[in-house]
């Protein structure tokens, strides 16, 4: 994630057990990926793609999907012409909702925001998993949405609670020796919010 003259700053999404310092590393001269298959509707995964609702295994075959991709432009996107119908019918009857849009759902502490999403959240990055996890959990979403979306499927992608990722990325900035400030978030936080969107 750092990239200096003389070091390069490294997260490890996993264990770092059996990592010490002097140990050799290669690049793979690639960028990070998830590997999505048709197989992942239905089940819940971790950000690296591997199943934690004790199904087992995810069955391929799998296609490699970027986990950061530049958008399409403004002038190359469809218009909004579809309605999404949620299957609630308070919102269906009185919120018009089109696929393409981008919906915010407000509302005060404890009123059911989370619970009108739950139902077709698939990835997720508990509080007990590690900073880099946390992070790059809405990037392993918003690429498995993109799988679907470019072999002509319609996709739903649900943000809930972006501070926590914020709180995580000011975690690994502060293990990578970039001080955003006492109590404060990165200033690139906003970049990357608006890049995920």
């Amino acid at each position: 994630m750092n990239l200096e003259e003389d070091n390069v700053g490294v997260v490890l999404f996993g264990s770092s057990e059996g990592i010490k310092e002097g140990d050799t590393v290669k690049r793979t001269g690639q960028i990070a990926s998830i590997n999505v298959s048709e197989n992942m509707i239905g089940r819940v995964i971790d950000p690296l793609g591997q199943p934690v609702d004790g199904k087992g295994p995810v069955e391929g075959p799998f296609y490699e999907s970027p986990l950061e991709r530049k958008a399409p432009g403004v002038i190359y996107r469809q218009p909004v012409a579809q309605p999404l119908q949620t299957g609630i019918k308070a919102i269906d009857a009185m919120i018009p909702i089109g696929r393409g849009q981008r919906e915010l759902i407000i509302g005060d502490r404890q009123t059911g925001k989370t619970a009108v999403a739950i139902d077709t959240v698939s990835v997720a990055a508990p509080a007990a998993a590690p900073a880099p996890l946390q992070f790059y959990a809405p990037f392993a979403g918003a690429a498995i949405g993109e799988f679907f979306r470019d072999t002509g499927r319609h996709a739903l992608v649900i943000y809930d609670d972006l501070s926590k990722q914020a709180v995580a990325y000011r975690e690994v900035s502060l293990l990578l020796r970039r001080p955003p400030g006492r109590e404060a978030y990165p200033g690139d936080v906003f970049y990357l919010h608006s890049r995920l969107l």
